[in-house]
């Protein structure tokens, strides 16, 4: 199973995040417009199931991500929406229902 999400930031650029799970971690995977996130070499971002679960100020590979993005940034935020769509804990159709961002696709 995975979890594919594409959103257009406030700022104009479109990301992509990309979650699948293998056995107790969810690899991600994010593909950006923005120089920025494009920088940040997240081709494999490995977040533990128990990690999920914390707050975003608690997850140390999000800490560090969130420190180089400006405050605007969607990323931190949609990278834990994501982890929790493919663990199940956030509805996909849900999310696509609300559109509470521009959200291009959710597959």
């Amino acid at each position: 199973m995975s979890t594919k999400l594409t959103y257009k930031n406030v700022c104009g650029h479109t990301t992509t995040i990309l979650a699948v799970k293998e056995s107790s971690n969810i690899i991600i995977s994010v593909i950006s417009t923005c120089l920025t996130i494009q920088s940040l070499g997240l081709n494999k971002l490995i977040i533990s199931e128990e990690e999920i679960y914390l707050p975003l100020t608690k997850i140390p590979s999000l800490i560090k991500i969130s420190d180089i993005l400006t405050p605007s940034c969607f990323l931190p935020i949609m990278i834990i929406n994501v982890l929790r769509m493919e663990n199940g804990l956030l509805s996909k159709n849900l999310a696509k229902k609300l559109n509470l961002i521009s959200i291009i696709n959710i597959e």
